[in-house]
């Protein structure tokens, strides 16, 4: 873990911040529990250090973030269900073991503070919307729950509302849509 999650990180982003041309924001996926990676069930899931790797590879590319004046969005899903199912040796994708159809929605939570699992799919549509928001500095878990999937333009409003927890931008929205 250490190679990938920690020095991996840690020099993809440094490769990326020194090229040329206008940086903006860097994307980082990480996970649930690595900030929670001493307390049950996550001190047994980093038994091979797997969290320890994450939480240093986190730090190195905000401090980074910090040095070299560029945003950095931390996204922090949980166990991820859903195919593709190929070159996947967890046992939950091995037998397909997926939630129902109908557990699509997204729920984001400041931090490291959700609980639950990730939809591949959910994940990626909100990485990619990390990278068209307006906030400089995220970090915040996601998972899915019951529900439809959000269009891109909710993921952008719950990202938004990370960012203001009043929800001041939220009720904005509201009054303008009628």
């Amino acid at each position: 873990p250490e190679t990938v999650d920690h020095f991996g990180v840690k020099n993809v982003a440094h490769i990326w911040s020194t090229a040329p041309g206008p940086k903006r924001r860097f994307v980082l996926m990480s996970s649930i529990g690595v900030t929670r990676r001493d307390g049950f069930p996550y001190s047994i899931l980093n038994g091979g250090g797997v969290l320890d790797a994450k939480a240093r590879g986190e730090a190195a590319v905000s401090e980074m973030a910090v040095q070299r004046g560029f945003g950095v969005t931390i996204v922090r899903p949980g166990q991820l269900f859903g195919g593709p199912y190929e070159n996947n040796r967890y046992l939950g994708t091995l037998f397909q073991l997926d939630k129902d159809s109908g557990t699509n929605a997204v729920m984001v939570e400041p931090g490291d503070t959700a609980v639950g699992d990730t939809l591949r799919s959910s994940l990626a549509g909100v990485l990619v919307r990390c990278l068209f928001t307006n906030q400089s500095q995220l970090e915040f878990s996601v998972v899915n729950d019951k529900g439809p999937p959000p269009s891109e333009e909710e993921i952008d409003q719950l990202l938004e509302n990370l960012a203001d927890p009043k929800g001041e931008a939220n009720e904005q929205l509201g009054k303008r849509l009628g």
